[in-house]
């Protein structure tokens, strides 16, 4: 079965996993190893530290008077008052500039038979729409030779997925693509306090992606990763 065209972003954002986990690997020491296409180690999922710099300050969709007044380009139409703005003490992507990854690398690695890894990223809901709309992103992707693997998706709110491979002639992999908004259908004032965010309110959800090799037998040249930012809801539609 074929990758479908509408799914390109998902072959992007695989070969960037690929690609940033080789980028980073002085970032952190868990992403210390050999490059390169060989199965060098055995598949961990990381976080990605700063990928593109520390999460935004402030959360944005919280703190009009920031927003209202010119945001980045302000104070513009009225003055700025930091003493009212929201801060995320979390390491979660919160508003539409946070940016987190946690990825696998560097290079294709392998899952021993019998054995499970897993990887997680946070994002925090607020019940508030900004520029992309309150539901965040969040993009898991699995990259394997063979499609003997089996890879889920969990959250601590209790939601879980099962994913699917699917062959693509692209890169002659199995790909196991996975995308969700992550949206709660309830009023603002429904949502808890965040402590040390100055009045901040929110739920930090937490999505868990695990990979097991249920098989008897190594498979080499695995690749996976997580994603999620403030600017690509609409690239995902459940």
């Amino acid at each position: 079965m074929e990758i479908p065209k509408r799914s390109a972003w998902v072959r992007l954002f695989l070969a960037a996993v690929a690609l940033l986990a080789v980028a980073t690997a002085p970032v952190s020491s868990a992403l210390a190893g050999k490059g390169g296409g060989r199965s060098s180690q055995s598949l961990s999922i990381v976080p990605v530290t700063n990928q593109y710099g520390p999460l935004q300050y402030p959360v944005e969709q919280e703190s009009p008077n920031f927003f209202q007044c010119g945001g980045s380009l302000g104070p513009v139409y009225c003055p700025f008052d930091p003493s009212t703005w929201v801060s995320n003490p979390t390491n979660c992507a919160w508003d539409i500039d946070d940016v987190t990854t946690a990825a696998s690398g560097p290079g294709a690695q392998y899952l021993d038979a019998g054995v499970s890894t897993r990887g997680s990223l946070c994002v925090v809901s607020d019940g508030h729409y900004n520029f992309s709309g309150d539901p965040h992103a969040i993009f898991a992707g699995v990259g394997s030779p063979k499609p003997s693997l089996v890879v889920t998706v969990a959250n601590d709110q209790g939601q879980s997925w099962t994913v699917q491979p699917v062959h693509s002639s692209y890169d002659h992999m199995y790909h196991y693509n996975w995308c969700h908004l992550d949206r709660y259908p309830y009023p603002v004032s429904w949502y808890p306090v965040i402590p040390n965010s100055n009045g901040g309110i929110g739920v930090v959800v937490t999505y868990t992606m695990t990979v097991s090799n249920p098989t008897s037998r190594q498979v080499k040249g695995v690749y996976a990763g997580m994603h999620t930012d403030g600017t690509t809801a609409s690239f995902c539609g459940t």
